[in-house]
């Protein structure tokens, strides 16, 4: 819980923070990028793959905020919270089609392309709050 709650302070300031990077055409575009190949990828593939997809998405939004040590906690902080994902996908019934995806992710890039901030972060705060109820809510 506290790694998630690290995650989202970090990613959500920085959000914040960074926002008018984000809205660059150029950003935005390279995001949809990133999540198109996120989708190709995800047929067949298992909850380690998946995982490094959605990483992926997150890693790429914090590399426009020109700060790698911001970059290298959230690395961390995903590998960390990569191992949780992985042990509860598996010991469930494929609810993976359910919470992962990036449906939340691209709705966090039509946020941004809208320039509606408050919508973004409540996004992005419903995607870790989705991996809360995939991975920590199991365990308390």
């Amino acid at each position: 819980r506290q790694v998630l709650d690290f995650r989202y302070l970090l990613e959500s300031s920085a959000m914040s923070n960074y926002w008018e990077i984000l809205k660059k055409k150029e950003t935005i575009k390279e995001l949809y990028q990133i999540i198109e190949e996120g989708e190709e990828k995800r047929r067949g593939a298992g909850p380690l793959e998946r995982w490094e997809d959605t990483a992926r998405f997150h890693l790429g939004l914090s590399t426009y905020y020109n700060n790698p040590y911001l970059t290298q906690q959230l690395t961390k902080a995903m590998r960390f919270l990569g191992i949780e994902y992985s042990r509860s996908v598996w010991h469930t019934v494929n609810p993976i089609n359910e919470y992962f995806g990036e449906k939340c992710h691209r709705n966090i890039v039509k946020q941004i392309e809208k320039d509606n901030k408050e919508a973004a972060l409540e996004t992005l705060r419903n995607d870790m709050e989705n991996f809360r109820q995939l991975c920590i809510s199991k365990h308390q």
